[in-house]
């Protein structure tokens, strides 16, 4: 509960505009924590519905260059939600998880991903670089009020 609590806390501190935008990231974490569909685990099945998502997931590409105009978080949301349900059907997809090359593969960019701040102070400082720049570059353009 105290977690909850904590929770609740940091996103009302946070704001709405990244408090809504959680929801999206929240979506990938449910894929995470969905149980396997055992259906999906046969090719023809995973395969057909792996097509049918990926077109989804153009089409949801799509239709954010046709629907300028919409809402951006219901775009947003719309996106995500359709490459979560393309992430879903990927995730039963055994068939290469022994292949050595993508092993390898996926071993550098994993390690990459969670040594690359420590291991090189340049790259440490870049993501704080990049916030003050664009903040540097924002202060003229605020509208206070």
């Amino acid at each position: 509960m105290i977690y909850l609590a904590i929770a609740v806390t940091v996103l009302v501190l946070l704001g709405t505009n990244i408090s809504v935008y959680f929801v999206i990231w929240l979506i990938g974490c449910l894929v995470w924590l969905l149980p396997e569909c055992t259906a999906l685990h046969r090719t023809g099945p995973r395969r057909f519905a792996s097509t049918l998502a990926g077109g989804g997931f153009l089409l949801a590409l799509s239709a954010v260059r046709i629907l300028r105009g919409w809402n951006e978080f219901a775009v947003d949301l719309l996106v995500g939600a359709s490459f979560a349900v393309l992430l879903y059907c990927l995730k039963h997809n055994r068939l290469l998880v022994n292949h050595p090359t993508l092993r390898r593969s996926v071993a550098t960019f994993a390690d990459f991903s969670y040594t690359l701040y420590p291991r090189s102070p340049a790259a440490a400082n870049f993501p704080q670089s990049v916030l003050f720049l664009r903040i540097g570059l924002a202060v003229n353009t605020l509208v206070v009020g």
